[in-house]
């Protein structure tokens, strides 16, 4: 990630966590200037949406492709 300066190539997992590390940085700037902006802030409620978001394609796909993973475990137990 560190020579890639396209943003159309960077990872989904990139941008979920430079978000998170944004929500971070607002939420600190919010302490230090002593403001009772914590609760508007969801942090909690944004790593909740970034499981799904990133566990999402997973879920979906894997019971299309289910009859290759159990073929291909059934292949590799055989013996001699």
């Amino acid at each position: 990630m560190l020579y890639i300066s396209d943003n159309s190539l960077r990872t989904m997992q990139y941008f979920l966590q430079n978000m998170l590390n944004s929500i971070k940085a607002l939420k600190e700037i919010a302490q230090s200037s002593g403001e009772m902006m914590q609760q508007t802030l969801p942090q909690e409620t944004m790593k909740m949406a970034m499981t799904v978001i990133a566990t999402g394609p997973i879920l979906l796909v894997y019971p299309f492709l289910q009859k290759y993973f159990v073929k291909g475990l059934t292949v590799g137990a055989v013996k001699g």
